[in-house]
């Protein structure tokens, strides 16, 4: 009798076990998870040493499942440069809504634009219609509104550096070979060069001066002769009028 007391014990006690193990692999058979893509792209003269980029997945809810690593309902990952990378799966183990924002946590390169476009991540989690467990469905879109994503995506956009253009050295043409451009005046008049225009030396009473005072003899020598006649004409008129003078008396 005790015999078949401890067997049917033993037989008891190893069907509990076996439903413990059976209840364990459905509940493992019954998770569902997600894992969100996540590209970095990079324009513009990039560093030459290549910069770290996080990007940050934040749960709506802090009772909302997350990957492992998650810090206060926050999880950071690390993409070195321009590139490609996923946040770990997260798994579920009853159906509902769970949403998340997914944002990149902007750098310290005052020559870089980071993308500061903030995700929303809705996921939603139902039984399977064939009793197998559960099912996940996400909806990824900017917060701006927007199509259905099936990753997130960061452009981030350093600044194009170029090589400035040369000097120009004053006097010379800007171009080897090329003739320098004349310059242009005010108002459209043409800066042509200044061609000085002696003066005509303009004598007494229009007369033209010649250009030696050797010329001028013939008009000093005729002056000469009309003041001796006039000299003379004065004395023969004052001697005339003294002789009628003495002739009255």
């Amino acid at each position: 009798m005790k015999k078949k007391i401890i067997s049917i014990f033993t037989a008891l006690l190893w069907m509990v076990i076996c439903t413990m193990l059976n209840a364990q692999t459905a509940f493992a058979a019954g998770e569902a998870g997600i894992s969100i893509p996540v590209k970095i792209s990079l324009s513009g003269t990039l560093p030459s040493r290549a910069e770290d980029f996080t990007v940050k997945l934040s749960a709506g809810h802090e009772s909302y499942p997350m990957p492992d690593g998650a810090e206060n309902g926050v999880y950071s990952m690390v993409i070195t440069g321009g590139g490609s990378g996923n946040f770990p799966m997260i798994t579920y183990d009853r159906p509902g809504i769970y949403t998340y924002t997914v944002y990149q946590e902007p750098g310290t390169n005052a020559k870089c634009t980071y993308d500061r476009t903030i995700y929303n991540l809705t996921v939603y989690i139902v039984n399977a219609e064939d009793g197998s467990g559960l099912e996940a469905a996400a909806v990824l879109h900017p917060s701006t509104g927007g199509d259905k994503l099936a990753g997130v995506e960061f452009r981030n956009q350093y600044e194009t550096e170029g090589t400035p253009p040369p000097e120009d050295t004053p006097g010379t043409p800007s171009t080897p070979g090329t003739p320098a451009v004349p310059a242009t005046a005010v108002l459209g008049d043409s800066a042509a060069p200044v061609i000085e225009i002696p003066e005509t030396q303009i004598g007494v009473l229009g007369e033209a001066q010649g250009p030696g005072t050797s010329d001028m003899t013939p008009v000093i020598s005729w002056l000469t002769v009309f003041a001796g006649a006039a000299a003379v004409l004065g004395g023969f008129g004052f001697w005339n009028r003294r002789k009628r003078s003495q002739d009255k008396k």
